[in-house]
């Protein structure tokens, strides 16, 4: 019965390693989306900018969404793209350590 516990908590290791580890990657792809979007708003001519602006409530979803990541301050971007990262490496340490967990090995006596 022992034997199962030990398996079972390294599975569970192994499971929490790899959420974490998607966790960070869908943080990171959030990330780049967010740099995409400030970049196409900063290529806008300045004129439609002040005119998107100007008429928030009446653009389309993605062009609201844009104008609102514009706003995010920089700083900001950067802490989301070190916390992708640690979330990645902690969870490619804890699935590692999924391996360390081995039951006990019997000697024949």
């Amino acid at each position: 019965m022992k034997d199962f516990y030990i398996k079972l908590t390294a599975r569970l290791t192994l499971l929490l390693g790899g959420i974490l580890i998607g966790g960070g990657l869908v943080l990171h792809a959030q990330v780049a989306v967010w740099h995409h979007m400030r970049e196409e708003v900063d290529n806008t001519f300045f004129l439609w900018r002040g005119v998107g602006k100007l008429t928030f409530m009446f653009q389309d979803e993605t062009t609201k969404a844009a104008l609102t990541l514009h706003e995010i301050p920089p700083e900001v971007l950067k802490e989301a793209d070190r916390a992708a990262w640690v979330l990645a490496v902690v969870g490619a340490v804890v699935a590692l350590m999924s391996l360390a967990i081995r039951p006990e090995r019997r000697t024949r006596s």
